[in-house]
């Protein structure tokens, strides 16, 4: 009977200490579940606030992408409207553009670039709020500023030599509608049958072989067509030499007291020396039908061959 009642104490302790074994693990258990809820809402709370962060990076690069490229339409506009025959204007334009370009588009780029850096270090790999890219934003920026700082050089190139030529605003504007005119193919170049009809227009008696001939002159880049350039300068020279065979026609007709012809005599009484007088007997042909025997030299035929 002790015997049982020995064993029954045991076996009561053992129950006991079971218990609180139990409670024990059954606290460190709910313990750990409170400390990784917590782990967890701040893991979640940390994921939450990245993903804003990130997304409020992401429309903030939206923002400044949709800003260059509004910005670049509205400069591109400007350059494209630079097109007009008054290049001091187009110049005027094409600079103001470039400033702009050098100043606050390069502050827009510079800004992209920043944003883009902070995308990638966060790993960030699509945007949701835009389709652009810095890449393709700043090669776009890049290419248009030294497209237009190109058109502004030539602009400039093109004021330069206008300047040296003397001639006029209205007298390029001429030359250059004259040139789109017999430009057919609208090629930006002139071929042999179109120079031939250049030549036509202006009075020339020539042939297309002679057309082919004065375009081989004519052709500084012998491509074999002739460029808006070397058109240019045969008209420039082709409207100067005119302008002279006027003048030297006003010199003769007073030299000759308003005849259509010239003597020797007109000649020596105007001061002329003995070896241009006999230059000028040696170039301009005889005039024909003068009476008296008068020898007389047509110098309005001569200046029209010239």
């Amino acid at each position: 009977m002790d015997e049982l009642n020995d064993i029954g104490g045991k076996l009561t302790a053992l129950d006991v200490e079971n218990a609180n074994a139990t409670v024990d693990q059954l606290t460190d258990r709910l313990n750990k579940t409170s400390s990784d809820s917590k782990t967890r809402q701040q893991e979640f709370g940390t994921l939450k606030s990245k993903k804003e962060e990130d997304e409020q990076l992401c429309k903030r690069f939206a923002e400044s992408a949709q800003n260059i490229f509004s910005f670049l339409e509205v400069q591109k506009e400007k350059a494209a409207g630079a097109t007009g025959d008054n290049l001091d204007e187009t110049i005027s334009i094409l600079q103001q553009v470039q400033e702009v370009l050098e100043t606050k588009g390069k502050e827009f780029v510079e800004e992209l670039e920043f944003l883009d850096g902070h995308i990638n270090s966060r790993n960030i790999l699509e945007n949701p709020f835009s389709s652009y890219s810095f890449r393709s934003l700043s090669t776009t920026y890049h290419s248009f500023k030294t497209q237009n700082e190109k058109k502004l050089e030539a602009a400039r190139d093109q004021l330069n030599a206008k300047k040296q030529t003397g001639i006029s605003s209205e007298e390029y504007s001429d030359i250059k509608e004259s040139f789109e005119y017999f430009d057919k193919d609208k090629d930006g170049n002139l071929n042999a049958l179109d120079f031939f009809g250049v030549l036509r227009f202006l009075g020339e008696e020539t042939s297309e072989q002679g057309a082919q001939d004065l375009l081989n002159q004519l052709d500084v880049d012998k491509d074999g067509l002739l460029n808006f350039d070397e058109y240019k300068e045969y008209i420039i020279k082709k409207r100067s030499f005119k302008d002279t065979a006027e003048a030297y026609e006003k010199a003769f007709t007073v030299i000759s007291g308003n005849k259509s012809f010239v003597t020797e005599e007109d000649l020596r009484r105007a001061g002329m020396e003995n070896d241009r007088i006999q230059y000028l007997k040696s170039v301009i042909p005889l005039k024909e039908g003068l009476e008296g025997g008068i020898v007389g030299y047509d110098y309005r035929q001569w200046l029209s061959t010239q």
